[in-house]
């Protein structure tokens, strides 16, 4: 019963708004993995080892913009908060996936240890 009232759902929007929602979903899934993995090297590469990986929440860009803001939560190694700010402006391309453009501050226990424009080893 259940399959059959997920494709009544799923029939009752159009394939227009469906692929919309897919490519949305599937863009903030990008921007948001790609700079967890971006971040997690970048502060490695500074002495700064993550106790697992970042939680990031990547907005996609309002209609006509080109970037979208990003947040990303974490700790250390040693239990201190790391927080991510800025805004997403490009992603590397899929063949590549190296690098993630933007404005990025990133903090650790209240202390600045990045500022930057693009985090991952292709910048």
């Amino acid at each position: 019963m259940t399959v059959g009232a997920g494709a009544l759902l799923l029939t009752g929007c159009g394939d227009g708004d469906v692929r919309s929602e897919f490519r949305k979903g599937y863009q903030q899934g990008q921007r948001e993995a790609a700079t967890e993995i971006a971040a997690k090297a970048a502060l490695a590469g500074v002495g700064v080892p993550l106790a697992g990986d970042l939680d990031c929440t990547a907005t996609p860009p309002a209609q006509g913009q080109s970037s979208g803001p990003v947040a990303c939560t974490g700790r250390t190694n040693d239990g201190q908060a790391v927080a991510l700010s800025g805004r997403i402006d490009s992603i590397s391309p899929d063949d590549r996936a190296d690098f993630v453009r933007g404005d990025f501050t990133v903090t650790v226990g209240g202390r600045q240890v990045l500022k930057g424009n693009c985090l991952g080893p292709g910048c």
